[in-house]
């Protein structure tokens, strides 16, 4: 006598499901077999370009602070003209680096020092367009460029410059010496309130600073 069909409990049914399902995917892999081994070989290759990628860019870094000591032994030393050539060879042959950033701050500093503004502030203002990683040299560069501005008596572009810098980077361990400038720059284009309210700015939000004190006295001599 045939017994009945022993039911299946819903633990076996979810296996058998499974085993269905599995068995799909493996059947659909045996027939798709060559576009999976196609597939599976351009992930490989991709991998292997970005890893190529990652390795040549980590290569450039390297050259380009080493380029970047040759251009800053050769400042040292005096040697301006040769260190200007090496920091524009650093810029040029290895734009993007955090070197070639470097030398585009570098070169705005001896520039600037030479007397000639006009390329000082293009290369301060490459660093800012094109790097504008770090926060010393951004700083520098911002403040270079206010500097260049001083230099050409344009006193109220320059306050402006300043100014701005403090009001886009309020954090910043240099934003009160920016306001400092700023007021000094204000005051030299004849804007006393402009000047009065960047000392007020300093006493305001950075009391701890050392130009607090300083901004205090400023600023009843503007009075």
């Amino acid at each position: 006598m045939l017994k009945p069909r022993k039911r299946l409990t819903r633990k076996e049914i979810k296996r058998d499901r499974f085993i269905a399902t599995v068995s799909k995917v493996l059947a659909f892999i045996q027939r798709n077999s060559k576009r999976f081994a196609i597939a599976t070989a351009v992930v490989l290759v991709a991998v292997v370009a970005i890893m190529a990628v990652r390795q040549h860019r980590k290569a450039r870094e390297v050259q380009s602070i080493e380029a970047l000591g040759e251009a800053q032994t050769a400042k040292w030393a005096g040697k301006t003209e040769e260190a200007l050539k090496l920091y524009q060879r650093v810029t040029q042959q290895f734009g993007g680096t955090r070197g070639a950033g470097e030398a585009c701050v570098a070169l705005g500093n001896l520039y600037f020092e030479k007397g000639d503004v006009k390329k000082a502030k293009a290369a301060f203002q490459e660093y800012l367009s094109r790097y504008n990683n770090d926060p010393i040299l951004i700083y520098t560069a911002w403040s270079g460029i206010a500097a260049c501005l001083e230099q050409e008596g344009d006193y109220l572009e320059a306050a402006q410059r300043y100014k701005s810098f403090a009001d886009r980077h309020q954090n910043s361990p240099w934003a009160a010496r920016a306001l400092w400038d700023a007021a000094r720059c204000f005051r030299l284009a004849g804007k006393l309130q402009e000047a009065k309210m960047a000392l007020q700015e300093i006493i305001d939000f950075y009391p701890n600073s050392p130009l607090s004190y300083r901004a205090k006295s400023e600023e009843k001599m503007l009075e």
